[in-house]
Parts: structure tokens; sequence; C-alpha cells
């Protein structure tokens, strides 16, 4: 028998994937990357082929892993506050660091900055329209409710509505048993336990967009520098999984 499926709809990522790697994205129109918001909330959905303790302890393992995740953020967090415009440029090509002041150096160029060459104004636009598409998807993170619907068996058995005051409410299957609830309870859970993981990326990505922009003096950092920090930091990441469990 398959396992639990994890599905997340109405956020999306420059890579259409899941950062903390445990929910499948659902892309659609209406919501998809660097779109307008659309006021739609977000929708996060746990299959199990049936109520079972097995489900509940992949849903125990999946809110394991995100704890994980959340350590991994606060090394970067420490990484990010130690780089220096002073690191050498002869670095790999593949080396987060020396990508990310490769971009820097880049908005740091006049001609880019100012607009004093066609060329360079093409991307310069690109760089706002990759910066602005992240910032749509993190305010609809931050300001939309949230549904959680746990099916079983091909049966929704619950449906949470959270917003983020604090309130929820849920509907329950007629019948659903203990089990049932439980399970539920530790899908909602997960998923509030992977929004504020998102929302803790948020805080890195445009933390660190703040401190480089200090650091190496580029005109709109703020907002410019956010798609390449997010690159940074979903590359550190990306290394931190194929570390042993506890090396990062």
């Amino acid at each position: 028998m398959t396992g639990s499926t994890f599905t997340f709809s109405g956020f999306e990522t420059p890579e259409n994937d899941d950062p903390l790697g445990i929910w499948d994205l659902e892309i659609s129109a209406a919501t998809a990357y660097g779109a307008a918001d659309d006021g739609r909330g977000l929708v996060w959905r746990v299959d199990h082929p049936e109520s079972s303790l097995r489900a509940r302890s992949e849903l125990l393992d999946q809110r394991a892993k995100v704890d994980r995740w959340e350590e991994d953020l606060e090394a970067i967090t420490q990484r990010l506050k130690g780089l220096s415009p002073r690191l050498s440029y002869a670095a790999s090509n593949s080396d987060p660091e020396a990508m990310l002041w490769a971009e820097v150096a880049t908005l740091q160029s006049p001609v880019l900055s100012y607009g004093l060459d066609k060329e360079a104004g093409t991307a310069y636009q690109e760089v706002y329209e990759r910066a602005n598409a992240l910032l749509v998807q993190f305010r609809r993170l931050i300001h939309h409710f949230a549904r959680i619907e746990t099916t079983t068996g091909g049966t929704s058995i619950a449906l949470t509505t959270v917003d983020w005051t604090g309130d929820y409410e849920t509907a329950w299957l007629d019948g659903a048993t203990a089990l049932d609830m439980a399970l539920h309870l530790e899908a909602v859970r997960l998923a509030l336990a992977s929004r504020h993981a998102l929302l803790r990326l948020i805080g890195v990505v445009t933390s660190g967009a703040m401190t480089l922009t200090a650091k190496a003096s580029v005109p709109g950092g703020q907002v410019l520098l956010i798609p390449a920090v997010y690159n940074y930091v979903r590359s550190i990441l990306r290394e931190f999984e194929q570390w042993p469990t506890g090396a990062s």
C-alpha cells in the first residue's frame, strides 16, 4: 500500500517545489507564480490510504523534518551575517557565496543601477520582476487564511479553516473515529508548523537582503537582492540535505 500524500496550494516558488520538501505544490493558472494576488486562500491537504498508526507515524516524521529544517535556517542566518564583500570571486562558480556576490556585483554596477544602457535596463527590469514575484508569494503566505483537509481512502474526514489571528473552525465527518480525529489534528499541526517555517524563510531572506544592502551599498537592494538571497538560501538548504542528520 502506498503512503500518504501531502498537497499544498495557493503558494508557489520559482522552482515550483516546496522548500520544505514535504508538500506537493498544486499549480494552477489562478495562482501561477508571479501572478497578481487573487485573494484565494492556502489549502493544505493530507490524503491517507486508510486511517492507521502508520499514517500517524508519517505525519510525525514530516513534523520532525520541519523542525530540522528550521534548525538549518538558523545556521544559514548566522552564515549570512558572516558574509563579507571582501569574499574572493575566485571561488568555484557553483559555490553559493560566489554566485551570491556575483549577483551583488552586477547590481552595484552604475550602468545597471541607473539605466544608462538599454541592455542593462532590461536586466534591471528582470531582476525587479523576479523580486516582485517573490514578494507576491510572501504576501499570500502572510495574509491569507488557510484550510487544512484530511481524507482517508478518498473520503474527507475533517476540514479545518484557520485565520492567522489564531481562530479556527473544524467540520468533522459524521462517524469519524478517534484515530481519524488524531490524524486530522496532526495534519493541522503539520500545516501550521510548515507555515511557520516558510515565514521563517521569508524573514531570513528579507533580513539577509537588507544586511547585504548595507554591506555592499546596492541601490534598492532591500528589494532587488531578494531573489539572489532566496537562491542562496535554497542552495545552502540543498547542501544540508546531503549531510548526515545534525551535521549542519
